[in-house]
């Protein structure tokens, strides 16, 4: 009797599995592609065989759904694309196949350039204002698509805008005029740092994320010094050696995590002295929740020595683990280091407010 209900439970299960593609598959739900030329994969996986390309604006169907991933057939060839790049096509609801995340966009400079489509190809309908907020449709290849007050659906680049959640917008960011910043850019030359699950280095995440970074905070009023500004080596004590000879009001140590359980995921800040920098540790973490959608794993002591040993207002900042591919999927994505940057900026400018 056991063995018969297990039997009826999994046609059950697989019966319900391929009603959802079906599903999916009667919509007939066309998409296009939304970058210069998108590989098709074997199967849904970075690392999987690439079986041909689809050029940009080229409209297809999607037939199933995995973990960032969509089935495609193109050219008689079929297999997986990033969904990530695709967006529908017009004279339907917009739909990405992402799903949704809720988000409000606020225009961040006055005149730039709203068009039909994700790409400086598409015609331009018209212009933005500075500190404008939009809903947020969807989202590609740097691109992101709102909707204006009378309903008209189009594209602005997202280095234009900031993100945030639409259930709970963000304060506008106050100006960090007068505040000075040094950004430390974890790890470097030959100290690669963790590896990524897919074989790269961490330290060139974290130089790329700093640069974003300061950036933003230059954008926002503030001085911004960094550590490192290329592929170099420096030690712990080069770095609180360079924290130590500069005037400025905090240090941050840009990292990334890693561990050899693939299922860790998640963000985390740390300070190592109670007081100013939990709290300056605590609002940044808060901040990078909000835009980046990772797991939160908190704000938290940690001994390590920049900040230890380091004589400024001094945090540490994980911004995912490259060992885990849900965080990889993220960190990859173009406009990551655009929204760690704004924020952090939002984080010091609500630490200081």
């Amino acid at each position: 009797m056991t063995k018969q209900l297990l039997v009826t439970a999994l046609l059950l299960l697989a019966l319900l599995g391929q009603n959802h593609v079906k599903a999916y598959a009667e919509k007939q739900e066309f998409f296009k592609v939304g970058a210069t030329s998108l590989n098709i994969r074997s199967n849904p996986d970075i690392h999987s065989e690439v079986v041909g390309s689809i050029p940009n604006r080229t409209q297809i169907s999607v037939t199933e759904e995995q973990h960032g991933w969509v089935k495609v057939t193109y050219n008689g060839k079929s297999g997986w694309i990033a969904s990530q790049f695709i967006y529908q096509t017009e004279g339907q609801e917009t739909k990405h196949v992402r799903k949704s995340t809720s988000h409000n966009v606020t225009v961040k400079e006055t005149g730039v350039r709203l068009r039909t489509g994700p790409g400086t190809g598409y015609s331009v309908v018209g212009t933005a204002e500075a500190g404008k907020a939009y809903q947020e449709l969807n989202r590609t290849n740097g691109w992101v698509q709102i909707q204006l007050t009378g309903g008209n659906k189009v594209w602005i680049s997202s280095t234009y805008t900031t993100s945030s959640f639409a259930d709970k917008p963000s304060s506008p960011v106050k100006s960090l005029s007068g505040r000075t910043f040094i950004i430390d850019a974890g790890h470097g030359g030959s100290d690669p740092g963790a590896l990524s699950f897919n074989g790269l280095q961490e330290k060139d995440f974290t130089l790329r994320a700093s640069q974003a970074i300061a950036l933003s905070l230059k954008q926002a009023g503030a001085q911004v010094m960094m550590t490192r500004n290329g592929d170099e080596f420096l030690t712990p004590a080069g770095r609180v050696s360079f924290s130590s000879r500069h005037s400025a009001d905090v240090f941050i140590s840009i990292h990334f995590n890693a561990f050899t359980n693939p299922g860790a995921r998640g963000i985390s800040t740390y300070y190592y002295t109670n007081g100013s920098d939990r709290d300056l540790a605590a609002e940044l973490e808060r901040a990078l929740s909000r835009k980046l959608g990772l797991p939160n794993d908190g704000a938290k002591f940690g001994d390590y020595y920049v900040l230890r040993e380091n004589p400024k207002l001094a945090v540490l900042i994980e911004l995912g683990f490259i060992t885990s591919r849900d965080d990889m999927s993220v960190i990859q994505n173009r406009s990551f280091n655009e929204l760690a940057a704004d924020a952090v900026t939002e984080g010091l400018s609500g630490y200081y407010q």
